[in-house]
């Protein structure tokens, strides 16, 4: 990758996986993938099923092939994983959404990194649901779900409950 002709980046082709396994630091036998389908929306991406991460730093979203910040999807994942954490851990995760363009402002903020979804709720119930479906389907278990004396995963200020958000 090349800026005003400077290398920025030079990295060595390699599959999807091992990418995001360098990324995160961790072997790729420890990613257990997911993909989901609904009419014309596509939500995939991968989990370090073993890490896990002090803040939400760790979690990648993508849309349309651009990462993003969105509190939506964030609270999807959250949402899905929270049973199977302890409080102030946070998932290691990147998840690519796949959306019409029609579906999705990016024009929200002027860097284009916040989105904004005409069906948000379909959004975060697809993104939900693709991540509850992998806890029950993943090829190992991962995570550790709270044992009774632990407390239980607190939401934040900045989290609201699915019904909390504005739709969009």
């Amino acid at each position: 990758l090349l800026s005003e002709n400077r290398k920025i980046l030079d990295l060595t082709p390699v599959s999807q996986p091992e990418r995001i396994a360098r990324i995160f630091g961790t072997a790729g036998e420890n990613l257990e993938s997911f993909e989901s389908c609904f009419e014309d929306t596509t939500v995939k991406g991968f989990l370090d099923r073993d890490a896990r991460a002090t803040n939400s730093r760790q979690i990648y979203l993508a849309v349309n092939r651009r990462i993003v910040k969105d509190r939506l999807l964030l609270q999807a994942v959250l949402t899905a994983l929270r049973p199977r954490m302890m409080e102030g851990e946070y998932p290691q995760i990147f998840l690519s959404l796949e959306v019409p363009r029609g579906d999705v402002d990016v024009n929200v903020h002027p860097t284009k990194s916040e989105v904004r979804f005409r069906r948000s709720r379909d959004v975060f119930q697809i993104v939900h649901g693709a991540l509850s479906k992998l806890a029950g389907t993943a090829s190992r278990p991962f995570y550790s779900a709270p044992t009774p004396l632990a407390r239980p995963f607190a939401m934040s200020a900045t989290e609201r409950a699915p019904d909390e958000l504005s739709p969009s």
